[in-house]
């Protein structure tokens, strides 16, 4: 989930960062072109389904990132959103950093400009096409760099990456660099597979052609067209949606997959990311095609309009029922239902995807001139949309640093159990048997906290005089990022279930592995609790609360993260519990020697 989410952003930061007006070619321009088009041609085979054509040396990343901040900042501002705020919020998304604005915006120039660099001053590449092909045994695409007196192929070679698996491979001619990838679970690549890269026979493409002049002249070009041997199998099967889709989605009858797929001639995109502007052209085969493509949109989108409606609504069923919980997608979802999403805001966003034809092409310009009404209708959808998705993804990432701490704990047990014999107590005791200290503080030397350790009185109470100064010394590790109760400099969540039956015994005593019966990768050993406690204190959750359920019992087991908590075993795994698991399947995984068959969720 955080990894799409990451991926929504990254891509709609992107999209924004390029809009601009269409720049008027030179001279200069068109001769640029046609030396770009002989290296293309070559390029060109019966089976070509796309190209995308990339000039570095025409890419000024740094001053394209900083026009294109101003642009989006105006943007996010005209929709009435703080100038910074959103933007912020999806460059550390991107990055995954924290820190402020400005200094992530200037690491982000030190990657972009030194990536550059790499890639034109140490390698030599100034231009790259990205080639895709249908029918090859072989793969399906690769990289052809044109070669000129600056290429390094060595160098070029030294930075690609290597894998046991997956190979990247290479094939020089007199022309071109040839790039590639080959899996092989033997780990040996095809003589036969490099001797075919680049290697095709030229064919004439005027689809693709002409998808070329339609956005010569950018530095940065996607083209795409079926080749015609698709086309004419397609004609043949004539593929149909399945009738079992068409009984629950009749509108999607009138779907024609052989007319949607043949009657487009091409797509062509082309961009400029330093003077930011995007145009996209789509030309079909014929008029008629065109107004065929607008009913068909218009039927998909209708389908998918009806069903995230009716999807949204079960959400809020389940979410309203006793034992309903939901995942952090489907919260995010539902979080917009029905303010953001309904059945107006679906009908304008429909109206604004369905394509407008000029004759037998679909042209679609973005500029600082027509932004605002293209967002219009649409833009606050999208910005409540990022706003939503970075709070779940804010939330997914709390939820995985508090899972990667519990895993440093369950690792400094395993080690203290190497170095004592057995595993540390939940508590230390004093000799009339009255809780010292907790098995966190014992953990410190092989948390890297050895300096703190060897400054806490063990044979003095928790809370004595001397040991109090140290409650708020609390290391990082025991705060959990999702937790907003209690002091953050001395609180924790992080517990040991106690009693006799659990981990952490009453006697103040540790136990050794061979006591856990029920198997160390069906027994939890740490858990979250619903209310901190100080790091300190020999205070965790007993077994008798525990078993009563999660997020049921302020002294229990409880989180605040989303309808869950974070465990961890005594095989040094962290899983997550949903709060409505079965109390029979709690307890069985919070005893040692219970005996029960059941494992882990």
């Amino acid at each position: 989930m955080k990894k799409q989410l990451i991926l929504f952003c990254a891509v709609l930061l992107t999209i924004l960062s390029v809009l601009s007006a269409i720049a008027q070619e030179s001279p200069a321009v068109n001769a640029t072109t046609d030396a770009v088009l002989a290296k293309m041609k070559p390029l060109l085979e019966d089976d070509t389904l796309a190209v995308a054509y990339v000039n570095f040396e025409k890419i000024d990343v740094v001053t394209a990132l900083n026009n294109n901040r101003k642009f989006i900042e105006k943007v996010f501002a005209d929709l009435g959103i703080p100038e910074i705020q959103l933007h912020d919020m999806l460059l550390k998304m991107v990055l995954q950093t924290s820190g402020n604005f400005e200094e992530n915006w200037k690491k982000l120039l030190v990657i972009a400009e030194t990536g550059k660099k790499i890639l034109t001053d140490t390698c030599g590449v100034q231009e790259a096409y990205f080639v895709v092909r249908l029918g090859k045994a072989f793969n399906f695409g690769y990289v052809a760099v044109p070669k000129t007196e600056k290429l390094n192929i060595e160098q070029i070679r030294q930075l690609l990456p290597k894998d046991q698996q997956v190979f990247i491979v290479t094939r020089e001619t007199e022309d071109y660099l040839f790039v590639s990838y080959f899996v092989s679970q033997n780990h040996k690549v095809s003589d036969a597979f490099v001797a075919q890269l680049g290697a095709g026979r030229q064919a004439e493409r005027p689809d693709l052609l002409d998808a070329y002049n339609t956005v010569k002249g950018e530095p940065v070009q996607i083209l795409f067209a079926v080749p015609s041997f698709v086309k004419k199998v397609v004609t043949e099967l004539k593929p149909t949606v399945p009738e079992s889709l068409i009984q629950q989605f009749p509108a999607l009858e009138t779907v024609d997959i052989p007319q949607l797929l043949n009657g487009l001639r091409f797509k062509a995109v082309g961009l400029n990311p330093e003077q930011g502007k995007v145009r996209a052209v789509v030309e079909m085969e014929s008029e008629l095609d065109a107004k065929q493509i607008v009913k068909q949109t218009d039927s998909i989108l209708t389908v998918a309009s009806d069903e995230f409606l009716k999807y949204l609504e079960s959400l809020k069923k389940r979410n309203e029922s006793p034992n309903g919980f939901l995942y952090d997608q489907e919260n995010m979802w539902l979080t917009l239902y029905p303010e953001v999403f309904n059945e107006k805001t679906l009908a304008a966003l429909k109206s604004q995807l369905l394509p407008k034809p000029d004759g037998k092409r679909f042209t679609i310009t973005f500029d600082m001139e027509n932004i605002g009404t293209l967002l219009s209708g649409s833009g606050i959808t999208l910005v409540k949309l990022i706003h939503t998705s970075h709070d779940i993804a804010l939330a997914v990432q709390k939820k995985l640093q508090c899972s990667n701490y519990i895993k440093s704990f369950l690792l400094a047990m395993h080690n203290y159990h190497d170095t004592v014999g057995k595993l540390p107590p939940a508590f230390t005791v004093d000799e009339n048997g009255k809780p010292l200290h907790s098995w966190r503080v014992l953990l410190l030397p092989y948390l890297e906290q050895v300096d703190l350790y060897k400054s806490i009185r063990l044979d003095e109470a928790w809370d004595s005089e001397h040991n109090k100064q140290f409650h708020d010394k609390m290391p990082q590790v025991f705060k959990c990022p999702s937790c907003t109760q209690g002091n953050p400099k001395r609180d924790t969540v992080y517990c040991m279930v106690v009693g006799e039956k659990a981990v952490g015994r009453t006697d103040g005593k540790g136990i050794h592995f061979s006591k856990v019966t029920d198997g160390t990768s069906n027994t939890v050993c740490i858990v979250e609790r619903k209310t901190p406690v100080c790091w300190m204190s020999p205070e965790d959750v007993t077994f008798d609360v525990a078993v009563k359920g999660i997020n049921k019992l302020p002294d229990g087991i409880g989180s605040e993260h989303d309808h869950c908590v974070n465990v961890g075993f005594l095989d040094g795994s962290t899983h997550v519990l949903q709060q409505n698991v079965a109390l029979n399947v709690l307890e069985a995984l919070l005893t040692i020697a219970g005996g029960e068959s059941v494992s882990r969720p």
